[in-house]
């Protein structure tokens, strides 16, 4: 069953994530991943760096267009 407020979590920053690199195919599989937790401790240790990296940088209150020149520094 959905874990509403994971759901609710995940999707502040998905778009931070899909910024950072996440493609259609690494979401579809996350998503599912999320579906199927009953809270965030059942998430694996790399989803659950993952979401707390976007929201990390989500309260740095960086825009999107800093996001991907950080992103490209990185590449």
């Amino acid at each position: 069953m959905v874990n509403p407020n994971l759901s609710r979590r995940v999707a502040r920053v998905i778009g931070i994530m899909v910024t950072l690199g996440l493609t259609i195919d690494l979401r579809f599989a996350f998503a599912k991943r999320v579906d199927l937790a009953q809270d965030f401790s059942d998430l694996s240790e790399s989803d659950k760096r993952a979401i707390l990296a976007a929201e990390k940088i989500a309260r740095s209150g960086l825009s999107f267009s800093e996001i991907l020149d950080l992103k490209d520094q990185t590449d």
